[in-house]
């Protein structure tokens, strides 16, 4: 969804030392003004990945790190504990919510490839 929401800010606003970089996927290629500091983001990702470990957790289980769940706070939104069937389920609609946005992502960018045109 992130990656989505990406697109359309490209398309609609950037920075000024970018502002003859193209909008889109067409902003990651080689010899175009925004390549160096795309590299430096993925590097910068890749070393975070690197070091964070994923042992005890099942897929798809990336935490609570605001503990919406355990507090008050929850029940109010509509979460389910962090221990009823509920939660389970709530999990299962985020994973295929996320390939959702990952399926929409890939379609956006193969139709920008195919007609030149960005998401907007």
């Amino acid at each position: 969804m992130m990656a989505m929401i990406g697109l359309i800010v490209q398309a609609l606003f950037k920075f000024a030392p970018f502002k003859e970089a193209p909008s889109g996927i067409a902003a990651a290629g080689s010899g175009e003004v925004s390549s160096p500091a795309l590299g430096i983001i993925f590097l910068l990702v890749g070393i975070i990945e690197f070091n964070t470990s994923d042992e005890g957790r099942e897929p798809g289980d990336y935490g609570d790190p605001l503990d919406i769940a355990d507090s008050g706070l929850g029940m109010e939104l509509g979460v389910p504990a962090k221990d009823s069937f509920g939660f389970s389920v709530w999990r299962d609609f985020e994973l295929n919510h996320s390939r959702l946005a990952m399926i929409g992502f890939l379609g956006s960018v193969l139709a920008e490839c195919a007609t030149g045109f960005n998401v907007i």
